[in-house]
């Protein structure tokens, strides 16, 4: 089996529960993978914690351009599995 995701429509209880009077910018997903995930973080570990070369450098790039404003630069994976694993 391979990995595959397919745009859904938004599910309507999703845009209710929002908030939000006009959304005009919602979207939904609907994703099939080789194996199950215990809980959303461990999907997106999968996803996220080893990306391409290009969009490792891509995501310097955008690090290097926002650090002057002080905006946060992105969420790096590894640093919390090793909290996990010593009990912090």
């Amino acid at each position: 089996m391979t990995n595959k995701v397919l745009l859904i429509p938004t599910p309507a209880a999703a845009i209710r529960a929002s908030g939000l009077t006009h959304i005009d910018f919602a979207d939904g997903y609907s994703g099939q993978a080789d194996r199950t995930y215990v809980d959303a973080e461990q999907a997106a570990r999968a996803v996220f914690a080893d990306p391409p070369h290009v969009v490792r450098c891509l995501m310097a790039l955008r690090n290097g351009i926002v650090a002057p404003f002080g905006l946060r630069a992105s969420v790096d994976f590894s640093d919390r599995e090793s909290c996990r694993s010593s009990g912090k």
